[in-house]
């Protein structure tokens, strides 16, 4: 159902308005710092007693003890940071200078005298006002590219500096306001639409009713074989200071999860307050129990663009933001997590994704090397690229918690996971707006730490076997048989076949109409028979994005040619639009050129 949106006809309760945001550029970290000093001894004893009142409850005592931290950084910040007003509406310079919303105001006042009155005085106020505003906002412009520029020159700041370049050039996000699935209407209000797209996520991140006591069945038998010392296994330590340290120390400016506290806030929070979070942490790593605010996550969508229609739900991908202390604590996991599993050797040496010393280089190179063997023989192969239905969001619970506890993950990290999967609720922000909160059942959280680590372990055990070879990044999937021709075709149903049996098994579902085969050959038309996943013939493509390189049969560049060319032009004109007479200086472009248009 196609549906024509009047923004005019809009009702006026849905306006998207300006909010404040901490401005973190202008804190007064020295006086943060000192008021948290001050205030850690009380701060530490309500923690303990929290803690130790409600050992009958460790949900319950985590959950005060995370409000009594959370609440002491909130009053250490609104002391410490200064707040700006931000919204959709409002430029880069709009905070550049003092004065700017009244001169607006003066503004718009003198054009309502003129348009009422038209007489001579009104017209001369009205000119007088349009002059000043005028002035104050070129001020404000040179002012803040000015700042941009410095911000450029200025190594230590290229955090700072992207976001806002990013926010002066890029085109504004799509609107989320016209959100209606089949056969409903329009909404009336911000929050309507973003209650429909959360139901849509959390409809996908639900498992099949089927599952439910499957769950139940595979946790019990993964408990009743837990061996009793496991707690003495190295992953079950204790966190110490250092690993706190070291996760604190460099953490950057992000978005804040449901609870409002930016990463800042805990970078610039003095010996005595983190160890106060320490005991927070240790006693939820020990007990497997987490603060409800870490259960939660607000969604941003982003939209998915390329034509994708506004109205539609699945146009949207859902980016999770969690609270910073959790996301803290599953960065202490994964940096104990990771080691243990490279250790043991335990991921695929096809998967590339997220993990430290590969890229998407490596399997391009796989990918071109055997394109280029296969026409150095004047032969033909086909390579299938399958693509997983909402990969992230569909992971089953648990069958993760199976492979893990295989891999060798048990004892307080197990616990710990299972915990942290269980019970999740999600909510949709855009502009300041929320809707309601949604559990769900399934997934791991898009934007979380953990959360890629979780998926690379559950789909780790691919079924690849014979003369079969895969190249893996994350959920990109490529996979081609050693052999050309048609025993290559044939080995390679044969290995697809069981992919599509193990998805079955693992609940894995793959999208037939988005899964695609190529066909690489010096011939024009080669002729070979048809490539299957399980039942179902996959399409046969004239070309398909994989990992940034269109990839084209005969090994033709023209649409990947065609894809760079345009990109630049778009990056290069980003640039372009910012040079004017006054600046920026020639350095400032280069390094914008070197960021922006060469990595294309």
């Amino acid at each position: 159902m196609r549906l024509d949106f009047n923004p005019d006809a809009f009702p006026a309760d849905s306006a998207q308005t300006a909010h404040s945001r901490f401005d973190f550029e202008h804190a007064d970290w020295i006086g943060y710092s000192g008021f948290l000093n001050e205030i850690s001894s009380r701060v530490l004893t309500d923690v303990r007693c929290a803690l130790s009142t409600h050992k009958a409850s460790p949900a319950t005592a985590c959950n005060s003890a995370n409000n009594i931290i959370t609440t002491a950084l909130a009053d250490a910040a609104s002391l410490s940071v200064p707040v700006k007003r931000v919204g959709p509406h409002l430029k880069h310079w709009w905070s550049a200078l003092p004065g700017i919303p009244q001169a607006l105001c003066r503004l718009r006042r003198a054009q309502r005298r003129k348009t009422r009155n038209k007489s001579a005085a009104a017209r001369a106020e009205w000119l007088s006002a349009r002059l000043e505003w005028s002035r104050i906002t070129d001020e404000a412009k040179a002012t803040s590219w000015e700042n941009l520029c410095r911000k450029v020159e200025d190594p230590k700041s290229h955090q700072l500096l992207w976001p806002r370049f990013h926010a002066t050039s890029a085109s504004p996000s799509a609107s989320v306001a016209v959100i209606a699935g089949e056969n409903q209407p329009l909404p009336r209000t911000i929050p309507e639409s973003l209650d429909r797209l959360a139901e849509f996520y959390s409809k996908i991140s639900s498992p099949p009713a089927s599952l439910s006591l499957d769950n139940e069945v595979i946790i019990k038998h993964v408990q009743f074989h837990q061996p009793m010392a496991i707690d003495r296994f190295p992953l079950d330590m204790d966190f110490s200071c250092e690993d706190l340290n070291s996760v604190f120390n460099r953490l950057k400016k992000g978005a804040p999860g449901p609870d409002s506290i930016s990463p800042l806030l805990l970078r610039h929070s003095p010996p005595a307050f983190r160890a106060i979070v320490l005991v927070l942490i240790n006693f939820s790593w020990s007990n497997a129990v987490l603060p409800v605010s870490w259960l939660r996550a607000n969604v941003c969508p982003i939209h998915k663009g390329k034509g994708a229609p506004l109205h539609q739900p699945k146009s949207f991908r859902p980016i999770s933001l969690t609270c910073s202390l959790v996301k803290s604590l599953e960065r202490m996991i994964a940096n104990r997590l990771v080691p243990f599993l490279e250790a043991r050797q335990f991921f695929s040496h096809f998967q590339a994704g997220f993990r430290a010393g590969h890229s998407t280089t490596d399997q391009l190179f796989r990918l071109f090397s055997r394109i280029k063997s296969t026409l150095s023989s004047h032969s033909a192969t086909a390579i299938a690229f399958l693509d997983i239905v909402a990969a992230f969001d569909k992971v089953w619970h648990g069958g993760l918690l199976v492979k893990l506890f295989r891999a060798g993950v048990q004892g307080r990290m197990w616990r710990w996971i299972k915990a942290f999967l269980s019970d999740r609720s999600i909510r949709v922000s855009s502009s300041n707006c929320f809707s309601s909160w949604f559990t769900i059942g399934a997934g791991v959280p898009q934007g979380s730490v953990l959360g890629p680590l979780l998926f690379l372990v559950y789909l780790n055990d691919l079924p690849v076997v014979g003369s079969i070879s895969v190249a893996l990044f994350a959920d990109d999937i490529a996979i081609w048989s050693t052999a050309n021709g048609r025993r290559g075709v044939v080995a390679l149903n044969a290995a697809l076949h069981k992919i599509y049996d193990w998805s079955l098994a693992w609940h894995v579902s793959f999208s037939i109409s988005k899964s695609v085969y190529l066909v690489f050959s010096r011939r024009r038309a080669p002729s070979l028979p048809p490539v299957l996943l399980g039942p179902d013939p996959l399409p046969l493509s004239t070309s398909f994005p994989y990992l940034g390189v269109t990839l084209q049969p005969q090994y033709k560049w023209h649409s990947h040619s065609n894809r760079v060319i345009s990109s630049a032009f778009r990056a290069a004109y980003s640039v372009s639009r910012i040079i004017t007479p006054r600046g920026p200086s020639p350095r400032v472009i280069r390094q914008l050129v070197i960021a922006l248009v060469l990595p294309i």
